[in-house]
């Protein structure tokens, strides 16, 4: 799961304003997708959106069944913005292994 800001100058309501860019209209992404690339949801919101505040609303929308078998490790890979202990814990419930790089850790 992933996040990014992109521009939207003619985005209407749906955009809000950018604090990296400052302050012009934009929409944030989120892009959740399966080990090998493939996106099984998009969540789009105002470019003011913190990433963190997407995850819920992302993993209630995911339709594909997972695999029942209990010994099969459900991984989540997530990125530095998403390094929060509710989102871990959010994660975990959802019954996915969270992979959550550190604030400080070396790429």
């Amino acid at each position: 799961m992933d996040g990014a800001m992109t521009k939207a100058p003619l985005g209407g309501d749906g955009t809000e304003a950018n604090p990296t860019d400052r302050g012009k209209k934009g929409t944030k992404r989120s892009v959740l997708m399966e080990g090998k690339g493939i996106p099984l949801y998009i969540a789009v919101d105002g470019d003011n959106r913190h990433d963190k505040m997407l995850v819920k609303g992302i993993l209630d929308a995911i339709i594909v069944e997972r695999h029942s078998i209990e010994d099969v490790i459900q991984n989540m890979c997530m990125d530095k913005g998403y390094n929060y202990p509710d989102i871990e814990e959010l994660v975990e419930e959802y019954g996915y292994t969270a992979h959550i790089r550190r604030r400080g850790e070396e790429k």
